[in-house]
């Protein structure tokens, strides 16, 4: 970053007595604009080329916009009234929460103002406080229960307490090829990029998964069309039995979707796994966190996001799983079911709230 000039009012040639009168913030950004240029005056103090380039212009030229702050405009509002506008708007907020929008606030100034409100005008004000408009982190409030943080708690003490190699996670996600799009693509600058398109006549897939700590077979994939169901699960879960993935001794720890807890399923699947000594623990409610089958899917879905092709999506899906590897596996148990990650985890979701 350029260091500030020494004597800027020197510089510029604005006697002192017209320094000493004008607002500082202003005179500062018209001094960076007069060395440094307008863009990156600009850029150091947050605002806009326009803005520098105006103030700049009323230090420099005696002949430009004589007055002592600035052009004049039409406002929507007096000065005596903004404070008004502003609690109204602030209650409006924190009353309706993330239901608000530029066009709501609009109208509810224009209703108890007795005005014409534009969004541009509620625009300014939000901008005014530092506010956006953002993609919001969507965090679920029931997880936040008494009860709920109490099997969290205990969860994550137990699970320190228990074998990784005899713990098995199971999960499910879904694959829609239209959501593996990339958002952006390389094209000439002003001219609209053409992409094909040769997924539509592709369905959705389900993948189930089970993964295995510190194994030479890390996962174990079961990949169909559209979504499964609770039969789909007791057939997947009654095949890694079959096939020596769940042995004597395991622990099968999944979350409380219902095709894991269906009232059809659920006794048959209880008899099933006490027969053959696997035990049966659910995960707390909305911790996905907790899941290494929730970053092993964020790997795939990467791979398959960044390779998308021609070939078929149940065969790309393949691909992608063999990019799990046991390195994967294990790292991911790791970051979820290490105490002190568990716990840097529950602070950051902690400070967002």
């Amino acid at each position: 970053m350029p260091r500030k000039p020494r004597n800027i009012h020197t510089q510029l040639h604005i006697p002192k007595r017209y320094v000493r009168t004008t607002n500082a913030y202003h005179f500062i950004v018209a001094a960076w604009a007069n060395v440094v240029g307008f863009a990156t005056a600009a850029k150091i103090y947050n605002t806009s080329r326009c803005f520098a380039r105006y103030w700049w212009q009323k230090y420099t030229n005696p002949s430009f916009n004589s007055g002592t702050v600035g052009g004049s405009r039409h406002c929507t509002f007096s000065q005596f009234e903004m404070p008004l506008v502003k609690k109204f708007t602030w209650s409006v907020i924190l009353y309706f929460g993330d239901r608000v929008d530029t066009r709501f606030l609009a109208d509810c100034l224009s209703l108890v103002f007795h005005c014409t409100v534009s969004t541009a005008t509620v625009s300014r004000l939000l901008k005014s406080w530092r506010w956006s408009w953002r993609i919001p982190s969507r965090v679920q409030i029931h997880k936040y229960t008494a009860s709920n943080m109490l099997r969290y708690a205990a969860f994550a003490v137990w699970i320190q307490t228990q074998d990784w190699t005899k713990v098995k996670f199971v999960d499910e996600a879904h694959v829609i090829s239209k959501d593996l799009r990339m958002k952006k693509v390389l094209g000439i600058v002003n001219q609209r990029t053409w992409v094909t398109n040769n997924t539509l006549q592709y369905k959705a897939l389900t993948i189930t998964l089970l993964t295995q700590f510190h194994n030479a077979k890390p996962i174990v994939v079961d990949l169909r069309e559209e979504s499964n169901t609770q039969w789909d699960f007791y057939g997947f879960v009654q095949n890694c039995i079959v096939a020596g993935y769940l042995v004597p001794g395991d622990t099968l720890i999944v979350d409380n979707a219902s095709v894991h807890t269906g009232l059809d399923m659920f006794a048959p699947m209880h008899s099933m796994l006490t027969t053959f000594g696997i035990s049966l623990a659910f995960l707390p409610a909305y911790s996905p966190e907790l899941n290494p089958c929730e970053l092993c899917f964020n790997v795939m879905k990467s791979k398959l996001r960044h390779h998308h092709g021609s070939t078929p999506l149940w065969c790309e899906v393949l691909n992608a799983c063999a990019a799990i590897t046991a390195d994967v596996v294990d790292k991911e148990y790791y970051k979820c079911l290490m105490f002190d990650n568990i716990m840097h985890v529950c602070d950051l979701q902690k400070r967002r709230r």
